[in-house]
Parts: C-alpha cells; sequence; structure tokens
C-alpha cells in the first residue's frame, strides 16, 4: 500500500511541477508568494556564469528576492517541503499553500534551487537537487524575506531569449500588480544587485539597472476609454479594434484573452468591448482558463457593465465634439456600429436623434432626424457624390447629403429600425446624390451630328402630334459615352430643365395625360444610339421606336396613346422628313 500511495504521490507532484502550459510561469507563482508574504517589492534579476574551459554550458541564474515576512522551520515543514518528502505524514498529496505554487518552479528543471529565508530572527537555507530531494539546514546570519535562486544549464547563446522569456512572463502575469515589481537583466553585468531595502518601494528609489514590470492600470490602442472604481473594484473599458479581456486579483493576471466565454450571461453587451477588471475578490479555476463565475464575479461584472454604458455616452458625445469641428468621423462611427450592435442597441441609438453624429458635404454637422426628414421626402438617405454643378443645384435645393465612409454606411443601415405600422418596409436606402438627381448637359443643335438631327427632329414632331403640348423634349448628354451608356433613357424634370430627379417608386402619380411633362431623353444610351443608327434607313420605325421607349418610361400613358403615336409613325413615314 506504501509503494501505492508514494507512486499516487509521485504522479500528483508531477502534475503540480507541470500545471502550466508555459514552464516559466513559475515565475508568477513566486511572486505571489511573495506578495502575499507582505513584501512591500519582488526583485527578480538573472546572471550567468560562462562556462569552464573545456565545457559548453554555463549556469544561468534566476533570482527572485523579497522583503516579505519569511518563513521559519515550521511553515518549511509544513507547508512548503511536505509535497517533496515522503517521511513527514502518511497523506503523500497533502498540499499547503507555498507549496503548490513553489512546485513548479521544477518546470524548467533546473539542476538546483536554493531558498533563504527568515522570521522571528532565525533563518534558514533549504537546497532543493534536480531530483527534487532537498536538504535544510540553519544560517548563522540574519535574512530579511525569501531570496531563491534557481540554478540551470544552458549555453551562452541561449541565454539571450531565455531573458527576454523571463522579462515577457513577468510582464504578461505582473503587468498591474500592485506591489512593485523590478526585473534586472545582469546576464552581462557583474556587479552586485541593489539594495533590498524593503522601504525603496515607498521611498520610490530603483536599484541600478532594475526595471519596474509593473504598470498603472490603462488600455492601450483604444478608441476611447471609462474608467470606473466603485465597490472594490477598478475596471478601465475601451473601444479596441481587436476586444480582449483582463481580470486581475492585486494587480497579478488571472486571465487574459479573448474569448467571450469568461464574459457569462453579459457577452452580448461587452464582448466587443477591450476592458481590465481588478477585484481582490476573484479566483480563477484550476486550469486558469476562467475566472470562477460567483457572487463575487457578478457583482464585479455590473461595475463593468456601469463602465461600458459610460463609455457608450462617452462615445456620442466624442462623435459629436468631432463633427463640430468637421473631424474625420470613421473610427468614431465604427465603434457606435458595435454599440448598435447590443441588445437594445438600436432603441438607446434612437434616442440620440437629435445628436449631431454626421457631417454633411461641406463639414456641417447633421443629425439622424434631419437625415430621416429628409429621407422620407426623397426615399433614400443621399450621400456625397456629383460634380460641381450638381452639388451647387442640390445646395440650392437645400438638399443634405451625408459626407459617407464605410462605417457611416453601415452605421446608418445599422440603425434603421422597421416601422411597427410597417413590417413589410424594405430596409434603408443609402445612394451618392447623382444616382437619384441628375444636371446632364442639354444639347444644342450643333452639338448634334446630321443623323441626330434628324431623327430627333422628326421624334419632336411625332410627338406634338401625338401629344401635343403635354410633352417638352429635350436632348441631354448624360456625362459623355460613358456614364450616358450606364444612365436612364430618359428623365423627367422641371420646366427650366436644371435638375432631374431619377425614376422613383410613387404610390399616387397623376396620370401624365393630366399634366405637362419636360422630358430629357439620353443620346449616349445604347438603345437610343442603335434607333438612331437605324433612322438612315427607317426614319419612321426609329423615330416611333424612341417615341415609345419614352412612353415607356413612366407606363401611364393610356393604351390609345399607342394607337395614335403608331398611326402618326406610318404616316410621317409615307410623307417622308
Amino acid at each position: 500500500m506504501k509503494d501505492i500511495a508514494e507512486s499516487v504521490a509521485d504522479q500528483a507532484l508531477s502534475n503540480l511541477v507541470n500545471q502550466f502550459a508555459r514552464p516559466l510561469d513559475f515565475l508568477r507563482e513566486l511572486v505571489q508568494n511573495s506578495i502575499d508574504a507582505g513584501s512591500p517589492r519582488v526583485s527578480i534579476w538573472l546572471s550567468f556564469e560562462d562556462p569552464k574551459p573545456g565545457e559548453k554550458q554555463g549556469v544561468l541564474e534566476i533570482h527572485v528576492d523579497d522583503s516579505g515576512e519569511g518563513m521559519d522551520r515550521r511553515i518549511i515543514d509544513e507547508h512548503l517541503t511536505c509535497l517533496f518528502s515522503s517521511s513527514k505524514e502518511d497523506d503523500l498529496t497533502k498540499i499547503g499553500k507555498f507549496g503548490i505554487g513553489f512546485s513548479s518552479i521544477f518546470a524548467i528543471q533546473p539542476q538546483a534551487v536554493l531558498l533563504q529565508t527568515g522570521r522571528h530572527g532565525q533563518a534558514w537555507e533549504v537546497l532543493f537537487h534536480a531530483d527534487r530531494s532537498f536538504q535544510v539546514g540553519a544560517l548563522d546570519r540574519a535574512i530579511t524575506g525569501t531570496r531563491i535562486t534557481l540554478f540551470k544549464r544552458m549555453s551562452p547563446g541561449q541565454v539571450p531569449a531565455y531573458v527576454r522569456d523571463c522579462r515577457w512572463i513577468l510582464e504578461w502575469w505582473c503587468e498591474h500588480s500592485d506591489t512593485l515589481v523590478t526585473f534586472w537583466d545582469r546576464t552581462q553585468e557583474q556587479d552586485e544587485p541593489g539594495s533590498q531595502d524593503p522601504f525603496a518601494a515607498f521611498s520610490g528609489t530603483r536599484s541600478t539597472g532594475a526595471k519596474q514590470v509593473n504598470v498603472p492600470l490603462e488600455l492601450t490602442g483604444s478608441l476611447l476609454a471609462e474608467r470606473l472604481d466603485q465597490s472594490g473594484v477598478s475596471v478601465i473599458v475601451g473601444n479596441g479594434k481587436a476586444p480582449r479581456y483582463a481580470f486581475y486579483n492585486g494587480g497579478l493576471t488571472l486571465l487574459s484573452g479573448n474569448n467571450s466565454e469568461v464574459l457569462g450571461g453579459h457577452a452580448p453587451r461587452l464582448q466587443h468591448l477591450s476592458f481590465k477588471l481588478k477585484c481582490d475578490a476573484l479566483e480563477h479555476t484550476l486550469t486558469r482558463d476562467n475566472v470562477i463565475q460567483d457572487e463575487k464575479w457578478s457583482q464585479a461584472m455590473l461595475v463593468l457593465v456601469a463602465a461600458a454604458d459610460q463609455l457608450r455616452e462617452s462615445l456620442i458625445q466624442a462623435t459629436v465634439q468631432a463633427a463640430a469641428n468637421g473631424k474625420d468621423l470613421e473610427a468614431l462611427h465604427r465603434a457606435l456600429v458595435q454599440e448598435v450592435g447590443v441588445p437594445g442597441g438600436q432603441k438607446w441609438l434612437a434616442s440620440k436623434r437629435q445628436e449631431a453624429l454626421f457631417l454633411d458635404t461641406h463639414g456641417m454637422p447633421l443629425s439622424m432626424a434631419q437625415i430621416e426628414a429628409q429621407e422620407g421626402h426623397q426615399g433614400a438617405v443621399l450621400l456625397e457624390g456629383g460634380d460641381q454643378r450638381l452639388c451647387e443645384a442640390m445646395d440650392a435645393l437645400g438638399v443634405h447629403r451625408v459626407r459617407a465612409v464605410d462605417s457611416t454606411r453601415e452605421l446608418l443601415s445599422v440603425a434603421w429600425q422597421k416601422p411597427v405600422w410597417a413590417p413589410w418596409a424594405k430596409p434603408r436606402v443609402l445612394m451618392p446624390v447623382q444616382q437619384l438627381y441628375l444636371i446632364p448637359d442639354p444639347t444644342r443643335k450643333g452639338m448634334l451630328d446630321d443623323r441626330e438631327r434628324l431623327v430627333f427632329g422628326q421624334l419632336r414632331r411625332l410627338l406634338d402630334q401625338t401629344l401635343g403640348a403635354r410633352v417638352e423634349l429635350l436632348i441631354g448628354d448624360f456625362g459623355g459615352p460613358t456614364a450616358g451608356a450606364l444612365g436612364p433613357i430618359a428623365l423627367e424634370g422641371p420646366g427650366n430643365g436644371e435638375v432631374f430627379q431619377r425614376p422613383e417608386t410613387r404610390w399616387l402619380q397623376i396620370p401624365t395625360f393630366l399634366r405637362r411633362r419636360v422630358v430629357l431623353l439620353n443620346r449616349n444610351h445604347p438603345s437610343v444610339r442603335l434607333l438612331v443608327t437605324a433612322g438612315a434607313e427607317a426614319l419612321d420605325i426609329s423615330s416611333f421606336g424612341l417615341a415609345q421607349l419614352l412612353l415607356h418610361e413612366d407606363g401611364l400613358e393610356l393604351e390609345s396613346v399607342y394607337q395614335i403615336l403608331l398611326e402618326r409613325a406610318y404616316t410621317a413615314g409615307q410623307e417622308g422628313p
């Protein structure tokens, strides 16, 4: 039975030694032990002894020193070394509070570990060997706190990367430690380490060469950040391109990553944000892949949600301020899109309809209320675009155009809410202003070639004979052959022929036979070009085809008009041009 117990104990110890994914994570455990011991400062420093003549490997020393309360012989026996001894207790798997983290030092497979500690006027030294056996002895000199040194053989070429990895691990785990943590790379130096004065942390002094690892709680790379300190919880939350969630206890990292499972039921509200949350009541799971989601966690998360709510209000104010100053809104609108995507986000943004969150083409602020008021009349949200003449015409008509980048378009789209009274309504339409309005250059007679003058002249006569004064025909260029080829066949517009609105669906439209119209024909449309070319051989057929195209554009002429048109075209063909 004893052999079985020893086997179980060996396996348990092996599991503890390799409990972390990264062997150097043992540094975090030693720092945690020092903080638990009340040390105002934890110093980590590395030195390297070059290989002896004829040898390829030297010895890297990793030192972790603190000025905490230290350990006495009882603590050493009952809490530190009980994992490594088979002679103290029958229960070989008993774990002390110091032993769990301390055991992980063997993950890097050191050749030896030396621990020196003092308490109650006594000092002790424990030497652990590579096989995890150990020796305990008394020291004849006083020691404050605990000093741990790991000895590991390696070649000189391996040292720089190992030093970098140690520093990275410390910066990861001790990023916002409440206790001062310093790191000193002395592998290229021969000086003794600096003072271990326990009050140095409070006086602001630093040992030469030692660099502070822990930094104030802050978010980097966030568009905006909001901090909230409440009920023992410190939170800073921000809008980042790549969300990241971090939890800390005493400033030591419990968890940092982008897995939204750590947010529990708050994921829909928080998963698009980055945050750092410090709370001494939080604990991580044994596997360190999550924070224990207990009542203390729930209370801390409520503070986080409150900070997130403050953040989005700050986002509105920042956007209003940026719009007032005519600044770029792309990043702010991208953040607003994310906020609209959370539960209740559309309703929240709807409450900000009067806030000027957008810019028009002249850099003037626009509110959603202004945009929607025009949208109700135009049937779409008009975006910037068009040449100078069109812009001037739109300004004269008081038509707003939104200055739009991709995030602005997305914000306008996701902000749209389907009306309760119109569940059939289609999503919001966004279009550049030139897709709805057009100011073509009405062509003068001198701009038309002989064939066009012949065919268009015959077309006018045919329309006059068929429709009388109800239709006035203008010939337009529509931006040249390339743009015109992609445009409509014709547009209906005002009598002055200055601004034409592209066809739109209307619930109610006055029949064309009851009103006068000005129609602008696109001379560069492929169908028009084809019929103009055919006019050289059959002028009557060509003019009839063009007239039918025009009338078909709105589809509101009576059937009898087409019969009259056909008769007039036939008569014109008999009479000749």
